[in-house]
């Protein structure tokens, strides 16, 4: 399989530490009609308190009541926390000295109440594991981070999979060029001999599980994990501690300060970007997690949930759309081979392979945003 290397467009210099954002004076967990509270809605609320299915309270405090905003799903209702800064926790049971000890009978249990999703991936059967310290998007610096700043909670983690599940086939896959993190884990992975180092080439996509595994020969079902859920998983089975922060990458060439920044799920946007961020212009557009898909957004009104992983604040540019010149680039570069011009000339493509990675848009020379047909707005 044929893979590109995006052009470097600007220098992305992070800060040296990760910037903590975890005293908010508010949080916004995304609630639905039919959810049913296990809480009283006007009550006190502690840390860690499951307000409903799967959703843990990250801080101490009154419920407000129910607001409607911004966030990767969309439009829709948010549960608001007022933060008494009091830090008060539920009583947490079953913590771990040991966690290769964990049996996967209780592991399964644990992983019930805990994330649904994560659950399903361990539900099959499977004789590997792909742990990927690799962001799929460019001038994204989260794994690094926790690549470089947790190196022992990761190893310790995926360790301990290969023992619950008698597994040897463990890798850990991390960019050749990605120097922070191949130094860090290189001081400490002759402890591990079940984990196996595996480096792979600075490409676009090549973190994504369809394409690594066509990329590797991958014939079988294996367990893909990264790292930010491996550090998740570790905080749970070893602390009992419920997701309740996050990280995510700020960066962009309208700002002089990008981070990476650890904060509470359900802050607000616009509050991260008063506080932290330092703009070097009033003329500028927001877009989440890729700027490859350009998804602008209204970072006023916005949430920062489990599904965020970067916000780019970029410099606005008047770039004109042009009429297809058929060249096909669109498709010569598609990944997973889908006829894109097809789709933009005559509205019709397979459209439910899309991976949704912005290639086809950013090798237009017509500066076509492909990516709104495929996303099911061609009427723009």
């Amino acid at each position: 399989m044929k893979l590109v290397t995006l052009k470097k467009e600007y220098d992305l210099l992070l800060k040296d530490t990760i910037t903590e954002y975890l005293n908010p004076n508010f949080v916004y967990l995304p609630i639905k009609e039919e959810t049913k509270l296990k809480i009283d809605p006007k009550g006190y609320v502690h840390r860690g308190e499951e307000l409903y299915d799967l959703q843990y309270s990250p801080i101490s405090g009154k419920i407000l009541g129910i607001r409607e905003c911004y966030s990767t799903f969309g439009f829709s209702k948010f549960l608001v926390v007022g933060n008494d800064f009091k830090e008060k926790t539920v009583n947490r049971l079953g913590v771990r000295k040991n966690l290769s000890k964990i049996s996967k009978v209780e592991l399964f249990e644990l992983l019930k109440i805990y994330d649904e999703k994560m659950y399903n991936d361990f539900n099959m059967s499977f004789k590997k594991i792909m742990i990927s310290g690799i962001e799929e998007q460019p001038y994204v610096g989260n794994f690094m981070y926790i690549n470089v700043n947790y190196t022992k909670e990761i190893l310790d983690m995926i360790d301990s999979l290969g023992d619950i599940f008698d597994i040897n086939d463990i890798n850990f896959l991390i960019k050749d060029t990605d120097y922070n993190s191949i130094n860090s884990i290189n001081d400490m992975i002759g402890m591990y001999n079940n984990v196996n180092v595996k480096f792979l080439p600075n490409k676009y996509l090549i973190s994504h599980k369809d394409i690594l595994s066509k990329f590797l020969n991958i014939n079988e079902e294996f367990l893909y994990l990264n790292v930010e859920q491996i550090y998740d998983l570790y905080q749970y089975l070893k602390r009992r501690k419920p997701k309740e922060e996050k990280f995510i990458t700020i960066t962009g060439n309208a700002i002089n300060n990008p981070q990476v920044i650890k904060c509470k799920v359900g802050v607000v946007l616009s509050d991260v970007i008063n506080d932290l961020i330092e703009l070097n212009t009033d003329q500028f557009v927001v877009v989440e997690n890729s700027l490859l898909t350009n998804k602008e957004l209204d970072y006023k009104r916005y949430i920062i949930t489990n599904d965020l992983r970067a916000i780019y604040i970029m410099k606005k540019e008047k770039i004109k759309e042009e009429e297809c010149i058929r060249c096909g680039k669109c498709d010569e570069i598609c990944p997973m081979k889908i006829k894109v011009s097809s789709l933009v000339n005559n509205r019709k493509c397979s459209k439910d392979l899309c991976i949704h990675c912005g290639l086809c848009s950013y090798i237009c020379p017509s500066y076509i945003k492909i990516n709104r047909y495929l996303d099911g707005d061609s009427n723009e």
